[in-house]
């Protein structure tokens, strides 16, 4: 009987805390928005501030901002920017008379996927045992998790660990009850 194993591997580095988003002000009044250009990270909100006079805060693009509601001194209103890309507004009362605009640029902060852990080898043996060597994370913990279905990412199962200082480790798992076998190596 022909067995397979296959191994998907990653280092996932695990943090228990949320990222707030940061807050940034745009004071509005005398016909223009101060900063007129603001950069922001995806997540962050914006606070218009209305210091004097009666304005919109609308937005020209997809977005609305704040929309069409008229902000009468001292009303302002926020709007949390969740997408990166542009997002310029005007005031619909002074926005083309007196080039009342303003741009919101946002980039998005996502950290880039971690790169894959290189399999050094991998091979099913001949009693059905799978074994390989994977570089880790040195002196942390590395969980090794075995999934035979990829379906829905509950469907992984620690199946052993390693503390090291080393950067790899070999590993060998009996897997030969299983039609197919996929492995990843987690760092936490």
């Amino acid at each position: 009987m022909l067995q397979r194993a296959s191994l998907v591997f990653g280092l996932v580095s695990v943090s228990a805390c949320a990222v707030l988003g940061a807050t940034t002000n745009v004071n509005f009044a005398n016909f223009q928005f101060e900063p007129v250009v603001v950069h922001i990270n995806t997540g962050d909100t914006v606070n218009f501030v209305n210091q004097g006079g009666t304005h919109t805060v609308t937005g020209s693009g997809a977005d609305p901002v704040c929309g069409d509601a008229t902000l009468t001194s001292p009303e302002g209103c926020s709007h949390q920017f969740l997408t990166a890309g542009n997002y310029p507004y005007f005031c619909q009362f002074h926005g083309s008379f007196f080039n009342m605009t303003g741009m919101v640029v946002v980039v998005d902060i996502s950290p880039p996927p971690p790169p894959a852990a290189p399999v050094l080898t991998d091979f099913v043996l001949s009693n059905g045992l799978v074994r390989f060597t994977a570089d880790i994370t040195p002196n942390r913990t590395n969980l090794v998790q075995a999934s035979s279905d990829l379906a829905a990412a509950t469907n992984w199962i620690t199946i052993g660990s390693n503390v090291g200082a080393a950067s790899s480790f070999s590993f060998t798992d009996n897997a030969g009850v299983f039609p197919l076998r996929f492995y990843r190596v987690l760092a936490q």
